[in-house]
């Protein structure tokens, strides 16, 4: 995750934050859906983010990666409606990961005010997963209870 200001950002790095966060989505969405709508079965669940939802100073090329996911995900869920596939959407807020380590201090989100889990966005995508065939939830934002924005 690379933040700062467009005019000091690494070009390189912005591109290869594209690369991870929009384009490996893409290419395991075309490998997965290869396979699960021949069988009409299926769950494809990607992983966004709130600033996939709302946009933040400093992190617009990152927000730019999370909205591409919500509108490849939402796309792709109207185009394989009655397939027997079902595609949703996990939006997780500050979560407790190795994402904020290279961030300056002055940077880093204050831990009193709430972080996930990896096990909290986990269980969400259970709960996806354990809806009846008939029931889609396309898209679970979570985020920790005292997290202010």
């Amino acid at each position: 995750m690379n933040i700062g200001s467009i005019e000091e950002a690494d070009l390189e790095a912005l591109c290869s934050m594209v690369r991870l966060n929009f384009e490996s989505v893409v290419r395991m969405c075309y490998v997965a859906l290869r396979y699960m709508k021949p069988k009409g079965s299926g769950s494809l669940i990607n992983t966004s983010s709130l600033a996939g939802l709302k946009t933040f100073p400093h992190l617009g090329v990152y927000n730019g990666t999370k909205f591409a996911v919500e509108a490849l995900t939402d796309a792709l869920r109207m185009e394989l409606a009655g397939s027997g596939v079902k595609v949703a959407v996990v939006e997780p807020g500050r979560t407790s990961t190795h994402l904020f380590d290279h961030w300056a201090a002055e940077q880093k989100f204050d831990p009193a005010q709430g972080m996930l889990e990896p096990e909290d966005v986990a269980r969400c995508v259970r709960f996806i997963l354990e809806q009846p065939r008939e029931v889609l939830i396309p898209r679970l934002l979570v985020v920790p209870a005292r997290q202010p924005r």
